[in-house]
């Protein structure tokens, strides 16, 4: 009778030492994950985000913002009313490089315009006060391709807004979108047609441009 009371009473002891065990054990596991694991993640993600931020120069103004590599190239601003008297600005931002020379032909921002070296121009254009310039890039450039003006149109996406992107029908590769009543554009233009080295830096416009 005495042997019996005995282990009754040291099972209850036993599991209750298993259980502290386990809040222990689990206690302990939390704290190194939050203290060693999870805080060296989010320090690696922060270094990350330090570093890309750093492999590249931030151009930003009042109307759009984007990267481009820190050497090899300079920014330009130019702001003009829209020639056809239709009431609209023209904002633009041109990406030149170190080699950029101006043809003095041609307006501004043109392809006419370069006598050596490369021009990414990058546009903001309007308001429209219909507010079609959605449906209107949609049929010019649905229209265009139809007649061979433009080739390898392509629709992707520029900060969150539908864009064309296609060869012009001088050679050009341009994007093009629309948000609300205004239209952006991006085109890279050299005289001698010759773009494959420059495409990574259009493709680094066209992936960080925030429109504002």
């Amino acid at each position: 009778m005495k042997k019996q009371i005995y282990k009754s009473g040291f099972a209850p002891i036993i599991i209750i030492v298993v259980i502290v065990g386990m809040v222990v054990v689990g206690v302990s596991g939390y704290l190194f994950y939050k203290n060693f694991v999870q805080k060296k993640s989010n320090n690696s993600i922060a270094g990350t985000s330090a570093k890309q931020k750093s492999d590249n120069n931030v151009y930003s103004d009042n109307n759009l913002s984007f990267e481009y590599p820190k050497t090899g190239w300079s920014t330009t601003t130019n702001t003009r009313d829209d020639p056809s008297g239709y009431g609209f600005k023209y904002h633009s931002v041109y990406l030149r490089s170190d080699d950029f020379k101006e043809s003095g032909d041609g307006n501004p921002g043109s392809s006419a315009n370069i006598l050596e070296g490369t021009q990414i121009s990058i546009v903001k254009n309007g308001p429209n006060p219909a507010g079609d310039n959605g449906p209107r890039i949609d049929t010019e450039v649905k229209s265009a391709a139809d007649r061979d003006y433009y080739t390898d149109v392509n629709t992707i996406m520029v900060d969150g807004y539908k864009a064309y992107s296609y060869i012009d029908q001088f050679g050009s590769p341009v994007t093009r979108f629309a948000k609300t009543n205004y239209e952006y554009g991006i085109a890279i233009f050299r005289s001698d047609k010759k773009y494959d080295m420059y495409m990574a830096v259009y493709d680094l416009i066209r992936s960080t441009l925030k429109v504002k």
